[in-house]
């Protein structure tokens, strides 16, 4: 009987070894997509806007937002709005320039991007963007 519970404690040992190699030679699944990003944007009165989204949080999206914007203009702000957008569904973004207004749909950030693109191509001045 003594050497019934060593024999036990080694062979549960030599599976436990085992097991942790097999799971270190086993790779990770990929990262699973959010369900929601985030989304930030704002507008000073001398015509700039900064626009940008992200997948970890508001706050990271609003101080690239800040940042930019401080390194470009220290005009006052005129607006801004920051939210949540869809990963993998159906998004609106609604795009208010002082040149005009323009809105575009899509699934995931195609909107978004789309948005941000037709902002810059037509020159929009302080443009504001929200996401439904």
């Amino acid at each position: 009987m003594k050497n019934a519970l060593p024999l036990v404690l080694a062979s549960g040992i030599g599976l436990v070894g085992a097991a942790r190699r097999a799971a270190a030679q086993t790779p990770p699944p990929p990262p699973v997509q959010p369900a929601y990003g985030n989304y930030c944007g704002a507008a000073t009165t001398d015509g700039n806007w900064a626009f940008t989204w992200n997948w970890s949080n508001v706050y990271a999206a609003c101080n690239a937002v800040r940042t930019y914007l401080n390194r470009t203009t220290s005009a006052p702000l005129i607006g801004s709005q920051s939210g949540y957008f869809r990963t993998s569904d159906w998004n609106t973004v609604v795009m208010q320039c002082s040149n005009g207004r323009q809105s575009f749909a899509g699934n995931g950030v195609a909107p978004l991007q789309q948005a941000y693109n037709y902002a810059n191509a037509v020159n929009g001045r302080s443009c504001l963007f929200q996401v439904y």
